[in-house]
């Protein structure tokens, strides 16, 4: 997944969500990732602003974000010679087709016995991002109505 991140000579971190303030060192990032809808519409830094790629998908970066001890959070914080660095001319435009690459539902699976996690729109079947839709459409979320379209385009 790409990211924006805030780098130093050694690491690079990143935000990956509306509320997640992260430090490390002298470096800070807030306001979670610009092309996603968790995005809190502005990104408050402190160091400087370098996009990269990194092998975890979005539900695994927000998830571990939402979900980890204090203290205990995986990813957020990488070495610089764990990520490939991206020029601003390959970063991702904030369009629908691109917040539907990294749209999440939390779910308690199908059934709603399962413990709350996330997980990629795009990798529901039919079925389920249906349902989602309907409850969406209960909540009058048009935002994620126009991404759950977009997923069924593809499908």
């Amino acid at each position: 997944m790409k990211l924006l991140g805030i780098k130093n000579k050694k690491t690079i971190i990143a935000s990956m969500g509306h509320h997640d303030y992260i430090t490390h060192g002298k470096l800070m990032m807030d306001g979670g990732q610009p092309h996603t809808i968790q995005y809190a519409g502005y990104s408050r830094q402190n160091g400087t602003p370098q996009w990269f790629e990194v092998e975890q998908s979005f539900d695994k970066l927000y998830s571990d974000y939402q979900f980890h001890e204090k203290g205990k959070r995986k990813w957020g914080v990488w070495n610089l010679n764990e990520v490939t660095l991206i020029d601003k001319a390959h970063a991702p435009e904030r369009n629908t087709e691109e917040l539907a690459k990294h749209a999440l539902w939390g779910t308690r699976g199908l059934n709603g016995d399962e413990n709350l996690h996330y997980i990629l729109l795009s990798k529901c079947c039919s079925n389920h991002l249906s349902k989602i839709k309907a409850i969406c459409e209960e909540r009058e979320n048009t935002e994620l109505i126009k991404i759950i379209n977009t997923i069924q385009s593809w499908k």
